[in-house]
């Protein structure tokens, strides 16, 4: 048997290797092709690693009896948004006010005697 790659043959040969039922002449055929391909080693590798992950996680697809729609008792009810009084918006706008008045006052004050000496 002669591999080539890319081809069906190769895809099969992979595949056999993958489950387990790969016969002596595709074990062999794919060592000498994997020997002296490098994108065909790449591809190897990256579809036992694919393989290797999806047989290492039993729950990655959900069963047909299994309910798609969550337990009640796991969702949690939203609370209602609280309002913020108005009271405490003109507060805070106050506030803002405040502090930039002061800055500005700050920025805009004068030393005594700066100007005494133009």
């Amino acid at each position: 048997m002669n591999l080539a790659f890319p081809s069906p043959e190769f895809d099969l040969a992979v595949a056999a290797v993958c489950h387990g039922s790969a016969t002596d002449e595709q074990v062999r055929a794919l060592n000498e092709l994997l020997r002296s391909h490098p994108a065909a080693r790449d591809e190897y590798i990256l579809r036992l690693e694919l393989h290797s992950r999806l047989a290492s996680a039993p729950d990655l697809f959900a069963s047909e009896a299994a309910d798609p729609i969550p337990s009640p008792k796991n969702i949690l009810p939203l609370e209602p948004a609280r309002r913020v009084p108005q009271s405490s918006w003109l507060l805070a706008l106050a506030a803002c006010v405040a502090l930039l008045l002061t800055g500005a006052w700050w920025v805009n004050r004068t030393e005594p005697g700066a100007r005494q000496g133009d």
